[in-house]
Order: C-alpha cells, then structure tokens, then sequence
C-alpha cells in the first residue's frame, strides 16, 4: 500500500512540474482578450463585448451570430481605463435565443483574434453575476489545485509509514 501512495504522489508531482510550464505558456499567446460583461443574460437582454486588442489596431469586429445576432458589429473604442487597443461593443440577445453557452468573436485589425463566452439563461432564472470569478486564472487554478493534491498525497504518505513504523516497534 505504502509503495502504491508513493507511486501516486511521485507520478502526480511529476505531472504538475510538467504540466506547470505549458500552463503559463499558454497564456502568453498573441491572442486578443474577449471579456463579456455581463457573462449571464436572459433573452432580450443586453451585456458588453471588450476586447483587447493590441496597441496598433485601428478597428475591430465583433460576430454574435451565435447568438442570432449580427455577424459582423463594428466595436468602439473602449474607455481609456480599458487600456490601449480596446474595443466595446454592447450586443442585445434576441427574444428568440435558447439558453445555453456561446462563444463570441472578435477580430482586430491587428490579425488577433478571440472569443468571448455569453451565457444565456432562461427567462426566469436568476442571473448569477458577470462570471468575473469564472474569467481568467484558470491554468493557475488548475495548477494550484495540483499542488494541494500532490501536498494531500505527500503527507497521506508520511503519516501511513509512521503507523506502519509504530506497528512494527517492540
């Protein structure tokens, strides 16, 4: 049993010292940042699409087909506290959209490009915030979550040897 722990606790830490450098790797790619704000809406309701383009972009397109809408919106200039390369457009859900998850696009002048995702509720449910907890972080979460595994499966080890030990003592 104490060989099996070990196996584990060995194989999940070399997992995450693997995994960790893709992990922040992937989240240095050219690709625009799509925030939707809003995350949550019922249909008829409207949220905010800001991407993030880079600092030379002159323009940027947003598409919610997905949703029914149009596909190709013109996007503003987003507020400076945006930051530079910033975009907003506001897209209304039509009445007739399902509930359900889409992905939003948006393209930059620039050649970047993202999504978005909009959740759409059903009429009478409530909404559950703009996902702001839900955006983002996730590798570092993911690879956190692995730490505390690998922390659990360590000492789970630690402690099933001492009672072994203390079993064996004369």
């Amino acid at each position: 049993m104490r060989r099996l722990l070990a196996v584990a606790a060995s194989s999940l830490a070399t997992g995450l010292l693997t995994a960790t450098p893709a992990l922040a790797a992937a989240g240095t790619s050219a690709t625009a940042t799509v925030t939707v704000s809003p995350e949550t809406v019922r249909p008829g309701g409207t949220t905010t699409v800001i991407a993030g383009c880079g600092t030379d972009a002159t323009s940027a397109t947003l598409s919610a087909q997905a949703v029914g809408g149009s596909s190709q919106v013109g996007m503003k200039r987003a507020p400076d506290s945006s930051g530079p390369g910033a975009y907003a457009a506001e897209v209304t859900v039509p009445d007739s959209t399902l509930p359900g998850t889409y992905q939003l696009k948006v393209w930059c002048s620039t050649g970047e490009a993202g999504t978005g995702t909009l959740v759409v509720a059903p009429n009478g449910a409530p909404t559950t915030g703009d996902g702001s907890t839900a955006s983002g972080g996730t590798h570092r979460a993911v690879a956190l979550a692995g730490v505390v595994l690998a922390v659990s499966a360590a000492a789970g080890l630690v402690l099933t040897r001492r009672r072994g030990d203390a079993r064996q003592a004369p």
